[in-house]
């Protein structure tokens, strides 16, 4: 959790620009604005990563989220909602990512002492994930209304596998406080956004963690972003 609120602080200046820019966002389709902060972060769609057979993506794009660098360092990859994103907690009310997997192998969350194993993406306590942020009204660029954060970590969602391409929707729905990090609950006005803030010493020696994950079909409620 140490980590997580590290990753809020990280946010503070791109939360700021967001709500400086929230009424322009009205009635503009969902977007997922990238961003890298720190040495060895890098955020960005990747033609062929995605995952195969998806409506609309003849290129296959995936959303490659890099942290090449130890944990504890000052920096974090992701991307923030904007455009047609509920602004209030109480519309928001499904979130989720797919991540890759293979067809009839059980999930498994990553493990430092397995490395390589798993069949699926990265997927360790806190990262990837959706933070959402609360304020207590419209958010302001100083961020003096700001609440506290909702954390929704990949290993705590919900889990379903496509039968056909393998990958899983990690899937979080209401109320949020049923996954474990999401304390306390969204509440007033919202800025959402997804991050990967665990480097390559999860498990406490370098290299021992990847460091990186390929996200597709990222969704709020109805709306799914799985391309640029």
């Amino acid at each position: 959790m140490k980590r997580a609120l590290t990753a809020a602080v990280l946010s503070v200046g791109l939360i700021a620009g967001l709500a400086s820019a929230a009424s322009a966002d009205q009635g503009q389709p969902l977007r997922l604005e990238l961003f890298q902060i720190g040495l060895g972060s890098l955020a960005g769609w990747i033609r062929g990563a995605g995952e195969p057979k998806q409506t609309g993506d003849q290129s296959q794009f995936g959303l490659y989220l890099q942290k090449n660098t130890k944990t504890a360092n000052f920096s974090s990859a992701g991307g923030d909602f904007t455009g047609n994103v509920p602004k209030t907690a109480a519309d928001l009310h499904t979130l989720a990512f797919d991540i890759p997997g293979v067809v009839g192998f059980a999930f498994e969350n990553f493990d430092p002492a397995k490395i390589g194993t798993g069949a699926n993406g990265y997927c360790n306590n806190g990262s990837p994930r959706f933070n959402v942020f609360s304020f207590n009204g419209p958010p302001l660029p100083d961020f003096s209304n700001f609440v506290g954060t909702c954390f929704l970590g990949c290993p705590f969602g919900d889990k379903t596998q496509d039968t056909v391409t393998g990958w899983w929707q990690i899937k979080f729905t209401e109320p949020f406080t049923q996954y474990a990090g999401c304390s306390p609950a969204p509440s007033g006005n919202i800025i959402v956004e997804v991050i990967l803030d665990e480097g390559i010493d999860v498990g406490g020696t370098v290299g021992n963690s990847p460091g990186n994950v390929v996200l597709d079909n990222l969704r709020v409620n109805d709306k799914v972003i799985g391309n640029p």
